[in-house]
């Protein structure tokens, strides 16, 4: 089956020009399968997972979902009449003490079922530095590491009542199998975590003119460059993770993740001051 590919580029420049740009789209021939199901539970392979996952407690994805569901339950019923459409919130993924041992166990299976070469693509925001260190752990104890991260602007400016600071936009975090790694030092950790931070704020810095990012933002990104940090290796000298991720979970103020993640704030105000 013939099929016509169409640039940007192409596209663009028939606006620029004044016409409404007009394509011979034909059909596409493909095959896929749509599946309402547990991540916990999946069995197939799969050189890349994209994964959205729920922002710990800042949003409260299981009533979110019931409410809509009220209205788009006749519809999805007859488009996906094997999909369950019952109550299923004893299975969702909560801001509470569940959220770190469920995801570790959702992305260790994903992890499980990709090959040595395959990536994760992890959409992540949250403002708390906690939070940010459990996901360094999750990430960690489920066989992950991070290798890069982008900030993609992904939310509306606030406007009206809604004052303050606030993130908008969310971290893109690439993941790979952390395979043949070594054991490392939290000062080289630490040094890491400095140059990581520096080349996202330049990164974010570069356009001066059209900065849409704000300092919540910077410190956002400075939490993605942990992560990268606090995950490329197997192991870190003198600090037992198995206790590292009970700490954060139970006694936040006494995990050194925490202590870290939370540094890298004065990191940012430094640099951007420095400019």
């Amino acid at each position: 089956m013939e099929t016509v590919f169409v640039s940007t580029e192409d596209i663009l420049k028939e606006i620029s020009e004044g016409r409404y740009p007009i394509f011979d789209i034909r059909e596409v021939n493909l095959n896929y399968t749509v599946t309402c199901a547990d991540a916990r539970g999946i069995d197939v392979d799969a050189d890349i997972w994209i994964t959205d996952p729920p922002f710990a407690g800042a949003v409260n994805y299981a009533e979110l979902s019931e409410f809509y569901l009220t209205w788009s339950r006749p519809a999805l019923k007859k488009c996906f009449p094997d999909w369950q459409m019952d109550n299923i919130r004893e299975k969702s993924v909560n801001g509470d003490e569940s959220f770190v041992p469920k995801m570790i166990e959702i992305y260790s299976n994903m992890t499980a079922h990709m090959p040595d070469y395959g990536i994760q693509v992890m959409m992540f925001a949250h403002s708390d530095p906690v939070v940010w260190a459990q996901l360094a752990l999750i990430i960690w104890h489920s066989g992950l590491m991070a290798t890069a991260a982008w900030n993609i602007e992904t939310e509306a400016k606030p406007g009206g009542i809604k004052k303050g600071k606030h993130i908008n936009c969310t971290m893109l975090i690439i993941l790979r199998k952390r395979i043949g790694l070594e054991r490392t030092t939290l000062s080289e950790i630490e040094s890491n975590i400095a140059d990581e931070t520096a080349n996202q704020l330049e990164y974010m810095l570069c356009d001066e003119e059209d900065n849409i990012f704000s300092y919540p933002d910077y410190s956002h990104a400075a939490y993605a460059a942990c992560m990268i940090a606090l995950t490329g290796h197997n192991g870190i000298f003198g600090l037992d993770l198995d206790d590292e991720l009970n700490k954060v979970i139970h006694k936040p103020k006494e995990s050194k993740f925490v202590e870290i993640v939370k540094r890298t704030k004065k990191m940012v105000y430094d640099h951007i001051d420095a400019k």
